[in-house]
C-alpha cells in the first residue's frame, strides 16, 4: 500500500482521481491486455475500443524498479527484488499472475520463517 500511496501522490492531479490512477498503473506496469480491458464495466470512459488508454495526460513510463530506486531511494538490490515481487503479484492477467504459494517462494521472502526475519 505504501508504494501505491506514494506513487499516486507523486503526481499532480489535474484529472479525475480514476483517470490519474489508471494512467499511473499504465506508466508503471505497462499497457493492459486488450482482453482484460474489454471486460471492464467502465472501459469506454478510460480506453479506446482497441484497449488503449485514452489520453488523460501525458504519460511518463517508468519501471517500478526505477521508481523505487530513483524516486524513493531504495538500494539497487532491494529495489530489484521488491519490484520483481510486485510485478508478479500485481499482474492483471490472472493466468500470468503468480499464486500466493509462488509469491511466498519469491526471493523477497528469503531469510524469513512464518513471516518473521531469521
Amino acid at each position: 500500500m505504501y508504494v501505491c500511496h506514494a506513487v499516486y501522490y507523486y503526481y499532480c492531479a489535474r484529472y479525475t482521481r480514476n483517470e490519474d490512477h489508471v494512467a499511473l498503473m499504465v506508466e508503471i506496469m505497462g499497457n493492459f491486455d486488450r482482453s482484460f480491458v474489454l471486460t471492464g464495466k467502465h472501459r469506454k470512459m478510460y480506453f479506446t475500443k482497441n484497449g488503449v488508454l485514452k489520453p488523460a495526460r501525458k504519460l511518463r513510463p517508468c519501471s517500478l524498479f526505477k521508481f523505487l530506486h530513483s524516486k524513493f531511494g531504495f538500494p539497487h538490490e532491494e529495489a530489484l527484488v521488491i519490484s520483481d515481487f510486485l510485478e508478479k503479484a500485481l499482474q492483471l492477467t490472472p493466468a500470468k499472475r503468480w499464486t500466493a504459494r509462488q509469491l511466498l517462494q519469491h526471493d523477497w521472502f528469503k531469510g524469513t520463517r512464518n513471516g518473521d526475519l531469521i
